[in-house]
């Protein structure tokens, strides 16, 4: 998993815009990075991380993020369980709100 990465063609309509951008949008301050955000990109964003697989790749811890603006979000840290060869969610291991 070392050289794993996100495909733009992961998810269709879908844009990766890479953490160092990210990062750089809202460095100095968060509500004009959100403006310049919203402008260039869309009204949000998601993180994912990457999955980290277990017990023969059958299990899958995973964490996802979703930021709207500055006190608008989401996530959860989930454990999914691989059934006839899809991945379905079984324990939530956190979960937040903002």
């Amino acid at each position: 998993m070392q050289k794993f990465t996100w495909k733009d063609s992961l998810l269709s309509g879908s844009l990766l815009v890479k953490q160092d951008t990210i990062n750089a949008i809202f460095s100095k301050d968060v509500f004009s990075g959100w403006g310049y955000f919203n402008t260039h990109f869309g009204h949000g964003f998601y993180n994912l991380s990457k999955p980290i697989f277990l017990r023969n790749r059958t299990m899958c811890i995973f964490y996802k993020g979703y930021s709207c603006g500055h006190l608008c979000g989401e996530g959860d840290l989930t454990i999914y369980v691989k059934k006839k060869g899809k991945w379905m969610s079984k324990y939530l291991l956190g979960y937040w709100v903002s």
